[in-house]
């Protein structure tokens, strides 16, 4: 232990350093576990654990030197040459491993060592925080749309590697790896979207396009594959891959809207990825894109199954080598006045599924007035659970479950 005092006008600032493995220590002398034997961990497919499968994926790195910074204030740390927050820090140097999954054998060579760091958040134990607002999907504890400090342990490396090339088509510019950890389970099922998780960030960009867009890559140790992750401006339908190949997969009603679909900006996009042969192959991409202002009447002549605030994800295997391309189409449907989520695939014809998120009190007389009037109908009652299947111009069909 290493503890500097420093007095900066008529105030002592304390900064104490715990060496937790030295220069001179031998990789595998510590592991996290050991300072928080309560980590909540996450299945390890590179190999079983002689005490289960399940590990804290902090305890899958490789520490070449590690120590713990408490400080009384932020600031510079010379040895790592990294900024500390007030609080308890963490730094270290690191060799790659297997938890940096598909990325481990393309990005790194067998003498790099990355500099890992950050705070380590933990609250008041005489304090009950509240449950946080749940992750929303393909979203991460760093995201900039959460909320700060998220308790837990929070270190990033930055990167220095080069550009990968990906399909002929895109790069991929590797700029941080990232890793958060829970303290706690007890904490962890509180707020359950809040997983142990490592992922690389950077950016990918598609010349022949010119778009330059952010991506995160989730690794999973032992993994061969992993996916990537992005949130796309100013990138429209046309813009990606050319407007006909895509609005053709489209339902009938909505390839009416062609010129306008194609100016739509996508919201979001996956790439899958896998090694093979030592480089990196693209498996398949998909691409969301929203349509707020679009309508699917789904039955010709009546609006009783009408779709709106509708979305489309184009998910497209081998991308760079005869190219399949799926379409799922999804939006909400008011069935007497109860919003109903709502998804259909090209695969299946576009037959929609509709299914009632939770129970609802449904007036099962206007109901079947509407749908079924050869039907006596009986008194309303509430729904647990109703799914609706509408195969357009052709059936639909409606199962509930009715409350006990």
């Amino acid at each position: 232990m290493l503890a500097t005092f420093t007095l900066d006008g008529t105030t002592v600032h304390v900064l104490i350093q715990y060496t937790m493995v030295g220069r001179s220590m031998p990789t595998g002398s510590w592991k996290f576990s050991q300072s928080f034997p309560h980590l909540p961990g996450l299945f390890n497919y590179a190999r079983i654990q002689p005490d289960g499968p399940v590990m804290s994926p902090l305890d899958d790195l490789s520490f070449v030197d590690a120590s713990f910074f408490a400080t009384s204030r932020g600031g510079t740390e010379p040895g790592y040459g990294i900024s500390l927050m007030p609080g308890l820090n963490f730094a270290s140097r690191i060799r790659p491993s297997d938890l940096m999954g598909v990325f481990q054998q393309v990005l790194f060579g067998t003498s790099d060592t990355l500099v890992l760091s950050g705070p380590i958040f933990m609250p008041d134990p005489a304090i009950k925080l509240p449950p946080r607002r749940p992750l929303d999907p393909d979203h991460f504890p760093w995201s900039a749309e959460v909320v700060t400090p998220v308790p837990g342990i929070m270190l990033k490396a930055p990167l220095k590697a080069k550009p990968l090339t990906l399909g002929g088509k895109l790069t991929f510019q590797a700029t941080e790896f990232r890793i958060y950890n829970p303290l706690t389970y007890d904490w962890l099922n509180q707020n359950r979207t809040y997983l142990p998780v490592a992922a690389f960030l950077g950016k990918i960009s598609i010349p022949s396009a010119a778009i330059e867009v952010d991506l995160a890559m989730e690794t999973q140790a032992g993994a061969d594959s992993a996916t990537l992750l992005g949130t796309f401006k100013g990138v429209t339908v046309a813009k990606l891959a050319g407007t006909g190949s895509l609005i053709d997969d489209m339902p009938d009603p909505l390839k009416k809207a062609g010129d306008v679909l194609g100016k739509l900006e996508l919201e979001n996009a996956k790439i899958e990825i896998s090694t093979a042969g030592g480089r990196l192959a693209v498996l398949g991409t998909s691409a969301t894109i929203g349509m707020p202002d679009q309508t699917w009447r789904l039955w010709p002549g009546t609006d009783h199954f009408d779709v709106r605030a509708i979305y489309a994800r184009f998910d497209v295997v081998s991308p760079f080598s005869s190219p399949r391309i799926d379409v799922t189409v999804g939006g909400t449907i008011l069935i007497e006045g109860v919003p109903i989520l709502l998804r259909a695939r090209k695969g299946d014809g576009f037959t929609a599924y509709a299914e009632l998120g939770g129970a609802q009190t449904i007036p099962l007389k206007r109901l079947m007035q509407t749908y079924i009037p050869a039907v006596p109908p009986p008194s309303d009652l509430t729904i647990d659970a109703m799914n609706v299947i509408v195969a357009p111009g052709t059936y639909y069909s409606f199962t509930t479950l009715i409350a006990q």
